[in-house]
This record gives C-alpha cells, sequence and structure tokens, in this order.
C-alpha cells in the first residue's frame, strides 16, 4: 500500500459496501458490468456486486487489493456479514455461505443493503 494511503477501518469497509449495494446489486457474480457480464470484483468496469464482492472492492486506490494487511480486512468483513446471516433472515437455511445466501431467488437488494446495515450496527463501537 502507498504509504501516502491510511488503511480502512472494517466500519469504513463496510460502509463502502453498502453504498456499493446500494448503488447496484447483483447475483451470481462477484460483480457485473454496465453490460451485465460477470466480472471480478476489483474490476474497473465493475458496476453492481454482490454482497460479498462488495466487501472486497475496498480501496479505490489499490484495484487488486492482495496485501496482507488488506486481505485481512476483507476476510474479517465477510466474518462478520456471515455473522449477522441469522439476524437478517432467521428462518433460511444457506449454511453459512454469503454467496448462497446473497444468490437465493427471492433475495432483494434491500435484504443485501440490511444485511449490512445489520453488521454495522453490530460491530460499531459505541458511541
Amino acid at each position: 500500500m502507498n504509504q501516502n494511503h491510511r488503511m480502512l477501518t472494517l466500519i469504513e469497509l463496510l460502509r463502502r459496501g453498502r453504498d456499493r449495494i446500494l448503488r447496484c446489486w447483483t447475483q451470481h457474480a462477484p460483480a457485473r458490468t454496465a453490460k451485465g457480464t460477470m466480472c471480478g470484483a476489483s474490476d474497473r468496469a465493475a458496476i453492481a456486486w454482490c454482497a460479498a464482492g462488495a466487501a472486497w472492492y475496498v480501496d479505490d486506490s489499490i484495484p487488486e487489493c492482495v496485501n496482507d494487511p488488506c486481505y485481512r480486512l476483507y476476510l474479517q468483513a465477510l466474518a462478520e456479514l456471515r455473522g449477522s446471516l441469522a439476524e437478517v433472515s432467521p428462518d433460511e437455511e444457506h449454511g453459512g455461505h454469503l454467496a448462497c445466501w446473497n444468490d437465493v431467488h427471492h433475495r432483494t437488494q434491500a435484504d443485501a443493503v440490511r444485511l449490512y446495515d445489520v453488521t454495522i450496527a453490530r460491530v460499531a463501537p459505541a458511541p
């Protein structure tokens, strides 16, 4: 990471992921282009993200975000999002898999935003 860039916090990462899903959400792919083509979550052409993909693209200045601190933060965000699944969808069996939860046919963009909202509220430091 460039020394001029500070590491994002977990809350910042989750808020950015929420904002991405709020703009445009997708299923059955980490991300999609404007033409609807499946692409990687960090692809510059991505305009829509799944619940997991939205957390991956954490820093616009690091397109591939593969350095260790960034990757560990991504894994932490995924764990926190998975930890909120039972609260958001208590009557569903998804095996704790975020992608399976995201791709269920009745899932909506609002559900994905709510997952982020619940997660942010759960991990946010007390005021």
